[in-house]
């Protein structure tokens, strides 16, 4: 029988502490050395992240033996996404193909189905591609398909907890307790290091809170829907978080601001986590 190491991650700033610094020329070549809950084999992770109604994106870790981030430098005054290199690690990667799902049933009357799956694809390719403005030509060998549309729910509980995986990864909307804009759930085998991704889930709040896919005109409290997926790709893809305080304007810093498009476009730091893991 497997054994689960549980990760359950909400939103606020709690990893901060947790990111230590290092230059991008320091981070290891060798991804089997990054640190990680000591696993059996055949056993699974699975890994949790909350996103809050104020935009923050938690992940707070269990065990004691967590999965400690491999962060780059830390820049001093305000920078631009396309000189901070700041950047972490959780020791997971995805060496297949990514294949995933969109439950077209699950959607808000309020999203119209076809600008969702357009919103949730590009993301998905900004990822794989190393999308980004800064001029960095694509050297990422990650690869995402979508291969349909479902009416399997994602695995993920109304209040946030990651269920037993079932071998496909689907991105949905459902209710979500506390709150909660959005919950993300990766499971990955921890049989050998670096960890393999297994499934990943995205389950949407349905209810409570606006997302948009085209920004309206005098928005107003309105979350991005291709930015927060885009930040929850990041890290089917093995990439960890990096402090808002220190690196806002990177896609997976720990917030997201109401009515910003910029997380949808990749900064220097996640594409070069990215190219440190393909």
């Amino acid at each position: 029988m497997r054994k689960s190491v549980a990760y359950l991650a909400g939103l606020a700033l709690l990893l901060t502490a947790m990111l230590g610094s290092a230059s991008a020329a320091e981070l290891p070549t060798d991804l089997s050395s990054l640190s990680g809950p000591s696993a059996a084999t055949g056993a699974e992770g699975v890994f949790s992240e909350v996103l809050h109604a104020d935009g923050t994106y938690k992940a707070l870790f269990e065990d004691d033996d967590s999965p400690i981030p491999v962060e780059a430098r830390d820049v001093v005054g305000e920078v631009t996404a396309c000189v901070d290199d700041a950047h972490s690690l959780w020791g997971w990667r995805e060496s297949n193909v990514h294949g995933w799902h969109l439950n077209t049933s699950s959607i808000p009357s309020g999203l119209n189905a076809s600008s969702v799956l357009e919103a949730a694809t590009a993301a998905s390719d900004t990822v794989t591609t190393a999308g980004n403005s800064c001029g960095r030509t694509d050297a990422v060998a990650a690869q995402a398909k979508y291969m349909g549309p479902t009416t399997a729910g994602t695995n993920i509980a109304p209040s946030g907890v990651c269920g037993e995986r079932d071998g496909r990864s689907v991105v949905g909307f459902g209710p979500l307790d506390n709150g909660s804009l959005a919950v993300a759930c990766v499971w990955y085998s921890t049989t050998s290091r670096p960890w393999e991704v297994l499934e990943s889930d995205v389950r949407i709040s349905s209810g409570h809170f606006a997302f948009f896919v085209d920004r309206p005109v005098g928005c107003s409290n309105r979350f991005d829907l291709e930015s927060i997926l885009a930040h929850e790709r990041g890290h089917t893809f093995g990439l960890g978080h990096v402090s808002e305080k220190d690196h806002g304007a990177l896609t997976m810093s720990e917030k997201t601001s109401p009515c910003s498009t910029n997380a949808r476009t990749l900064g220097l730091g996640d594409v070069v986590g990215l190219e440190a893991l393909y």
